[in-house]
């Protein structure tokens, strides 16, 4: 079981659109199951009409799944985990100010030390937290990481491994309670049967967090696989809040949806992106062996040029089902 989880807070861009494409190929090629998560729990963030335009969008590239689970809808299941690991001890609450965290990092680069969280709140009693509580405070809370060390054998990257207190503990819920990507994210891939977990590598220290998760929860862990963030030509992050290169842009400009899968498969990876497969070939040919660590470059006129030479060798029927043409099929 696999499944893609964005968050519908923009448009679905070509870096989202590469984690949907492979985790959707990797699970055909396996004959696995794969479905559609919203993370909406951010309701104030989370837009309808981005939700809508997702799932437009991965449809107009091919892509089908089983089911469709919201998060906004299980907020409940959520509540009952967080009182559940309150019983067992497993998340604290803790008080700091964004702002007075920010200083505490700033504070440990300096000194040379990693900008982890310190724990300072577990040093508060009972009487310190009912104290701060009822002057007006409410806490986030902490998951408290033990002290073992954390890996796993990744899909992409091989062996890695956390030493004990090498990242902070997670912030699980926030201080009016909602509850964040850590920690939803695990309730549902354990709910689901989710066997294989297929990101980008920015969430490799979210990964370390959430094998703890699992095992805190008596779950079985999935297999993880972190692939490299795909950066624009000047080396710089795709992002959707500025519809960065988003797929409602591709659409405009014609691409084919077969170039784009075509692209996203093989970029990254030791296949020639100037062969275009089919969609049945894709799926035959895929191996997630075949991709590198290394970072990978967007290159837009890439995807233009691919698509240019795919066009020439449409037939006049196909031509007109893409484009409005004003001509014959002879002059085709």
């Amino acid at each position: 079981m696999l499944r893609f989880a964005p968050s519908p807070t923009g448009n679905l861009h070509i870096g989202n659109a590469r984690i949907a494409v492979l985790n959707y190929l990797y699970a055909k090629n396996n004959q696995l199951d794969f479905f559609l998560r919203i993370d909406d729990t951010d309701t104030e963030r989370s837009e309808e009409k981005f939700v809508k335009s997702i799932i437009d969008d991965l449809k107009w590239l091919g892509i089908s799944f089983s089911k469709i689970v919201r998060q906004s809808e299980r907020k409940k299941l959520y509540n009952d985990i967080f009182e559940e690991l309150k019983k067992k001890n497993l998340i604290y609450p803790c008080f700091e100010t964004q702002e007075e965290l920010g200083l505490k990092r700033k504070i440990q680069l300096k000194q040379g030390k990693p900008p982890i969280y310190d724990r300072s709140s577990l040093k508060l009693g009972k009487k310190d937290i009912n104290d701060l509580v009822l002057s007006g405070k409410s806490p986030h809370w902490r998951l408290k990481l033990d002290d073992n060390p954390i890996s796993w054998n990744d899909e992409i990257f091989g062996n890695v491994k956390f030493d004990n207190l090498s990242i902070s503990d997670p912030v699980l819920f926030r201080s009016d309670e909602l509850p964040l990507f850590t920690i939803t994210s695990v309730v549902d891939d354990i709910e689901f049967n989710v066997t294989n977990i297929l990101r980008g590598e920015d969430h490799l220290t979210n990964t370390a967090a959430q094998i703890k998760l699992f095992n805190y929860l008596d779950a079985k862990v999935p297999s993880f696989g972190h692939f490299p963030l795909m950066r624009s030509k000047t080396g710089s992050g795709l992002s959707k809040r500025f519809n960065s290169f988003s797929l409602r842009e591709l659409r405009k400009k014609k691409i084919f949806p077969i170039i784009v899968t075509n692209y996203l498969n093989k970029i990254g990876s030791n296949l020639s992106i100037d062969e275009i497969y089919s969609f049945e070939q894709l799926v035959e040919k895929f191996n997630i062996k075949s991709f590198s660590k290394n970072s990978v470059l967007f290159n837009d006129n890439d995807l233009e040029r691919l698509n240019s030479r795919y066009l020439k060798t449409l037939t006049y029927d196909k031509l007109k089902e893409n484009f409005d043409v004003k001509y014959n099929e002879n002059f085709w």
